[in-house]
């Protein structure tokens, strides 16, 4: 096995093991969505995120699968599969910004943005 085959399959088993844990999270969400209220709005993030880890997961096994195989063109495969693990990682740093600012305007003293944020932070209610 090559070495790019032996990334690719690291990458492929993370991928996959995501995909697993949020479909396992998932159930969970919604066998206990009756009993507590507010695990009904993370339904709909965590199903966001389960569809984008099972296209990253079958984006990452074509690639393992024509590097396996020695296809005519594999490095295809590659570039959908780091193009796709470029955009998550984008998408996850502005969404991480984002939610870093909200929570510093609310721990500085933006009492009147305290709604908006989700009630005072936790630093404040202690």
């Amino acid at each position: 096995m090559r070495p790019l085959t032996a990334i690719t399959l690291i990458i492929l088993g993370s991928r996959f093991a995501i995909m697993v844990g949020l479909t396992a999270v998932i159930i969970v969400v919604r066998v206990l969505g009756d009993e507590y209220p507010r695990l009904q709005h993370e339904f709909d993030p965590l199903l966001t995120s389960l569809l984008i880890f099972a296209g990253m997961t079958v984006i990452s096994t074509a690639s393992f699968y024509s590097l396996l195989k020695n296809h005519a063109a594999p490095y295809w495969g590659q570039v959908r599969m780091w193009v796709g693990y470029c955009l998550l990682m984008g998408s996850t740093a502005v969404i991480g910004r984002t939610r870093a600012f909200a929570r510093y305007v609310c721990a500085a003293g933006a009492f009147d943005l305290a709604a908006r944020c989700g009630g005072y932070p936790a630093t404040l209610r202690d």
